[in-house]
This record gives C-alpha cells, sequence and structure tokens, in this order.
C-alpha cells in the first residue's frame, strides 16, 4: 500500500469562482465565509448548508435528460462555439455546475451513480469489462425510478444505449421502458414526446430520455456538419476506419494527424449540433402542451471523450484525464429557477440529492452524494476504473489531481495552470496537506476495490494503491 500523509489542518473555504456565465446569471462563492466555516479536518470536510437549487415553486414533475459521451470543452457554454446554442441558453436560465465531475469514463458505472445518488464504490457494485460483459445491475438494487415510482410517479425511461434498458436490469423502477440501440436522436425525441404526451396530468411524473448521440461513430444529419470531414484514406464517420485510425495514428506524421484531428472535431460537432436541435424540439414541444409545467428539467452527460490528448487514446473508458472525467450537468425548469452559475466542486452523485431536495423530498440514508450548495469548497473527489491490474485512480482537491495506475506509477497535474494535464508537478508539489489528502481518498477508494475484486483479482497485489 503507498503511504499518504495526515491530514488535520482547517480550511479556508471562502473561494472566490469565476464563470463563463452572461450578466443574468448569479456566480456564486462555493464555499461559507470564514465565520461559518464548519470545524472539520482538511481531508473529512463538513457539508454546508446554502442548497444553490431554488425554483419558483415546488416542482411535481422530473425529466430528466441524459446525453451519452459529451466532451465538454466542445459545449458552446465552454468551448466559446456554437455546437450548442439551446443547451447553452438552458445553462444561462438555470443552476449549471461549472466544476462538475462524471463518477466514471463509460456509461454502465457512471449512470449508477447519477441515479443511485452515491458513487458506485458507496453503493456496492463496480461494473467492469475487465472480466468479460459486464455483470447485470444487482437485483436487489434501487435507483431513482424504483424510489419516485414507489412514491406514486409515473415513470418512463426512453433510451438507446444498452445500459439502461431491461438487458441489464437497471430500468426495473420504470413503468415502461422503450428503446433500440440503433435509434437516432430524432427517433428518440419523437418517442420521448409520444411518452409525455401519455402521462396522466392528475399523477407526477419521471420521464427519463438517454440520448446515444453524439457517441461514435460521428455520422450527424448534413445539416449540421460545419467544416471538412474529409480525411484521405478514410472514412471517419464508420466505426471501422475510426478504429484503423486509432491503430494507425502512431504511424501519422504531424501534418496527418492535424489533418484528422481537424475532420473528428467537425463531425462530432455535428452530432453536438444535431443533439441540441432535437433537445429544443423535445422542449419546446412539451412547453406547447403545457407538459413542462411544474416540471424540473435536469441535463446531464454520462463521460467525456479523448481525441487524442493523451496515451494516443480516442474514445472513451481509456483513461481519467479531463477530457473523458468533467461532465456537463444543470437544472432547469419552464416555471423558473434562479440562475446561478455553480463553481464549487460538484460528482454526479450530488445530481438525485439535489432532485430530492428540489422535489420536496426526504432524503434517503444511502445518498452519499451532496445537495448542490451544500459540500464544502475542499472536498475529495474520487475516480475510477477498474482494470484488474491495469486499474486507474484519480483523486482531486481543489485545482490538484493525482491520477494513480495499477502498475505502480502516478502524475500529479495542478488544474488551474494546466488544465489539459500535460506537466506533472510530482517532483515539486509543495502542498503536503493536499496531496496527503488525495493520497487518502486513492487508498481508501483502493481498499474496496480489494474488498470487492478481491476473489477474482490478479494474484499479486503489490502495485496496488
Amino acid at each position: 500500500m503507498w503511504l499518504f500523509f495526515a491530514c488535520t489542518s482547517t480550511v479556508d473555504t471562502g473561494a472566490s469562482v469565476d464563470s463563463p456565465a452572461g450578466d443574468d446569471t448569479e456566480v456564486l462563492d462555493s464555499g461559507d465565509s470564514e465565520d461559518t466555516a464548519p470545524e472539520a479536518s482538511a481531508c473529512a470536510t463538513e457539508p454546508t448548508d446554502t442548497a444553490a437549487l431554488v425554483p419558483s415553486s415546488t416542482p411535481k414533475n422530473l425529466i430528466f435528460l441524459s446525453i451519452d459521451t459529451v466532451r465538454r470543452d466542445r459545449v458552446g457554454r465552454y468551448s466559446g462555439g456554437t455546437q450548442t446554442p439551446f443547451l447553452d441558453e438552458l445553462m444561462a436560465e438555470g443552476l449549471v455546475l461549472d466544476d462538475h465531475q462524471s463518477c466514471s469514463n463509460w456509461t454502465y458505472p457512471s449512470m449508477i451513480c447519477l441515479l443511485a445518488g452515491q458513487d458506485t464504490l458507496d453503493f456496492g457494485f463496480e461494473p467492469t469489462v475487465f472480466y468479460g460483459a459486464p455483470e447485470l445491475f444487482p437485483a436487489d438494487g434501487e435507483l431513482l425510478a424504483d424510489w419516485l415510482q414507489a412514491a406514486g410517479f409515473q415513470t418512463t425511461m426512453v433510451s438507446a444505449s444498452p445500459y439502461l434498458m431491461n438487458t441489464y436490469g437497471t430500468v426495473n423502477g420504470f413503468d415502461t421502458a422503450i428503446g433500440q440501440a440503433e435509434w437516432t436522436a430524432e427517433t428518440m425525441v419523437t418517442n420521448a414526446i409520444d411518452a409525455a404526451l401519455d402521462f396522466d396530468n392528475d399523477a407526477p411524473y419521471y420521464l427519463h430520455v438517454h440520448l446515444l448521440d453524439p457517441h461514435a461513430a460521428f455520422d450527424p444529419p448534413e445539416l449540421y456538419i460545419e467544416g471538412n470531414t474529409e480525411f484521405i484514406g478514410y472514412d471517419l464517420s464508420t466505426s471501422l476506419d475510426l478504429n484503423r485510425l486509432v491503430a494507425e495514428w502512431p504511424e501519422l506524421d504531424a501534418k496527418r494527424q492535424a489533418d484528422a484531428l481537424a475532420a473528428l472535431y467537425a463531425l462530432y460537432d455535428g452530432e453536438l449540433r444535431y443533439t441540441d436541435a432535437m433537445i429544443r424540439r423535445l422542449i419546446t414541444t412539451l412547453g406547447g402542451t403545457g407538459k413542462l409545467e411544474d416540471t424540473l428539467v435536469v441535463v446531464a452527460s454520462d463521460h467525456g471523450e479523448g481525441f487524442f490528448d493523451h496515451q494516443d487514446s480516442q474514445g472513451h473508458g481509456h483513461t481519467l484525464y479531463q477530457e473523458e472525467s468533467q461532465g456537463l450537468a444543470f437544472f432547469w425548469s419552464a416555471d423558473g429557477v434562479t440562475p446561478v452559475a455553480w463553481g464549487g466542486p460538484t460528482t454526479h452523485a450530488d445530481i438525485v440529492p439535489t432532485i430530492y431536495q428540489a422535489l420536496g423530498l426526504d432524503p434517503r440514508e444511502s445518498f452519499t452524494g451532496h445537495v448542490v450548495g451544500t459540500s464544502h469548497v475542499d472536498r475529495v473527489r474520487g475516480l475510477v476504473r477498474y482494470e484488474g491490474d491495469v486499474t486507474i485512480q484519480a483523486a482531486q482537491r481543489g485545482d490538484w489531481k493525482l491520477l494513480t495506475h495499477w502498475d505502480g506509477s502516478s502524475e500529479l497535474y495542478d488544474l488551474a495552470t494546466d488544465p489539459t494535464e500535460t506537466a506533472d508537478r510530482t517532483a515539486d508539489m509543495e502542498d503536503a496537506e493536499t496531496l496527503g489528502c488525495l493520497w487518502e481518498r486513492i487508498d481508501a477508494d483502493a481498499a474496496r476495490l480489494v474488498e470487492q475484486f478481491g476473489e477474482h483479482a490478479p494474484a499479486d497485489w503489490e502495485n496496488a494503491p
């Protein structure tokens, strides 16, 4: 096991927060004032008492839009581009989480965390493909739909991902679960509109729509493509040629790599524009029918996407660098919420507790996530990608992020000065307290992984933190 430094001092929670939000959005400090900061160790910080989501009235219904494979720095709010104009409008009018982290770099564990209010290690089920096909969701496992269904909500899932279908047992709490892997965003939205219109107006409803676009293969309708998508010798809109590009990437010269990357981004950005347009259609149509009255809308990505940023890797499920692990998340209502750009650290596990608070429901004892606005500014967030002896872990506190690999190596980055994680700061890190807290989280998560997978794990665990 790795050794970590002891963490005993208290921290100042009054850090200021910058935001890309417009003038109409309130930018909130994510911590308490110095006078009210809780007494807590730097590693085991206590929650605060300021909920950030303030609807104009308590919503009755819930629409949850989860979007597969959203690389956050391609979203208009964060890129300054035009890929997602409608989502940008909604974010400016709602509570947007500007320092948000997924729980994983692939869909299955990420969505469990997102819908359970706790990360997969707290939940006790960490899906993996290391031993073959991922395991089925535990038969006694419960997620948001189970709880809302028991509370009297009508529940419908429309999904293009097998991880949110009957295939894996994650949709047991839905009265109706429909979808196919080949469904486009347009087909998804058509079915979601029909499902919403079928709800009885006299009872609350929960509609969940999981849009698979913009997952690879990147093949958006021509209308949404801007820029050149041609790359000589390849059709990058197909999985076959995208996989071939990944295999041949190290042999391409710098010019060919740049051309390939430009074509890939043109296709991927087209997928974002297409998805954005379909979400506009969904929200506009339902708004015209009155189905958005008394309704909270939550939008979140499951994970990001790499484009050869690190380790010659394209896709997701490979690394825990920011391009794969950053998340998009915000809350919006047609009835109005106080516009807030929340700059404090949040994770997918915080989404369901925040939904519960907004709907006026009592929090569940199982929640380990925090209502947005109540977590400490110096909380340590953890990430895991379990794959046996090639497992990777991450821990982040403030701008400092530690990555560990079960081959015994580690990397440390200061995201404030190096957001693309290119300069390892291990050799010159001087904040022993923060480093100790990061290793404490790594060690704790590693111990829980050993407990869960020990009977199936590699014989030699010497490299586990």
